[in-house]
């Protein structure tokens, strides 16, 4: 059986930008863009934010962000796979994940500890779609592979870019083992904070 993840909101709050465009920028429900989930059972906790994009202005353009940090302190290896990922709106609508190909293999022995790899699990979903990758967006993305106790992952996932019309949604992680026993889902609940009208 799959347990829900304690999730505990981050004090971090960013004033919001006189630049937003009226799509507004995605959030926690009380405006702070870090959230925390952790399960002890298995020892995995993910950092979840969002507004942090920092690679070259545009590329990202047509995308949903969010970033991630998974960290394995458990004693079992984890599945990283893009159709482990879901980001929902409120009515149930789902955005497809865009698969920038990023991805890795454990080492062998004399090998970096990390190291590019072209395989990996497709994940419980298969309806994420393959994304136009540039090297900058595949560099920035969170790569596939099996992360391994007493390790660390981070990157971005892109996101189809939610409707202007939507007021929230559900980011979901379905975690499990390197094979596909569950672990636990990883549920943040998120708001679009638009700027304020001018009088």
């Amino acid at each position: 059986m799959r347990r829900l993840a304690r999730i505990s909101t981050a004090c971090l709050l960013f004033a919001w930008a006189a630049s937003c465009t009226s799509r507004g920028e995605l959030v926690a429900p009380d405006g702070s863009h870090r959230l925390q989930a952790a399960d002890s059972t298995s020892g995995v906790t993910v950092v979840m934010t969002t507004g942090v994009w920092d690679g070259a202005e545009g590329v990202d353009a047509g995308y949903t962000l969010v970033h991630v940090l998974i960290s394995n302190m458990g004693d079992l290896p984890v599945r990283l796979a893009p159709g482990d990922f879901e980001l929902t709106d409120r009515r149930g609508f789902r955005y497809p994940l865009n698969d920038m190909g990023h991805s890795f293999t454990v080492a062998q022995p004399g090998q970096d500890s990390v190291r590019v790899s072209s395989q990996y699990a497709a994940g419980l979903d298969p309806r994420y779609r393959a994304g136009a990758a540039t090297r900058d967006l595949s560099e920035a993305a969170l790569p596939w592979g099996v992360l391994l106790p007493g390790t660390t992952m981070r990157g971005f996932l892109f996101f189809d870019r939610m409707n202007e019309t939507a007021n929230g949604g559900v980011f979901r992680w379905y975690a499990t083992t390197a094979v596909a026993d569950p672990i636990a889902n990883f549920e943040f609940e998120l708001a679009i904070a638009r700027p304020a009208r001018g009088r």
